[in-house]
């Protein structure tokens, strides 16, 4: 949403400095491209292909998660930075998630756990500068899952781990 953020003299300076001077070049925006903060499933930074319902519940990020079992069902987030996360849960029926960044396949995620544990994160560390993720239902699933379903909680931008 948004912000605003303000710089001010303070009148103190470091011992070693002869002024207090502050001076300042610029502000940067992400200008469309988020860093530094999570962003939920149903940020407009994320985007869906085929079918993502929303769950609601307590134990997610922000209360909603997106939920999907179909095979090739895709979330992709656009962001700027060196590291990003995936926050997502893991649940007797998760399904194992093909992860790629910038369109080459990063991860096979396995989101089968015995016992649900929400707001599970995994990061990947990338090159500055702008990059996009997607998170895809491969289809496929652990042994022991009663499905392939794959819950997506929200993603996480970070310029430092």
């Amino acid at each position: 949403g948004p912000h605003s953020i303000s710089v001010s003299v303070s009148g103190t300076k470091n011992p070693a400095s002869a002024f207090n001077w502050v001076t300042l070049d610029a502000f940067v925006a992400g200008a469309g491209l988020p860093s530094g903060s999570a962003f939920e499933d149903n940020s407009a930074f994320v985007t869906y292909t085929g079918t993502w319902p929303t769950w609601s519940n307590a134990g997610n990020s922000g209360g909603t998660a997106h939920y999907s079992a179909n095979t090739g069902s895709t979330a992709t987030f656009n962001f700027s930075g060196q590291y990003v996360g995936v926050v997502y849960e893991k649940d007797f029926n998760g399904g194992i998630a093909t992860i790629k960044v910038d369109g080459v396949v990063v991860d096979q995620l396995d989101t089968y756990a015995a016992t649900a544990a929400f707001q599970q994160q995994k990061f990947y560390a990338v090159a500055a500068g702008p990059h996009s993720i997607s998170v895809s239902v491969s289809g496929n699933r652990n042994p022991a899952s009663t499905s392939n379903w794959v819950t997506l909680d929200a993603f996480v931008a970070e310029t430092s781990p």
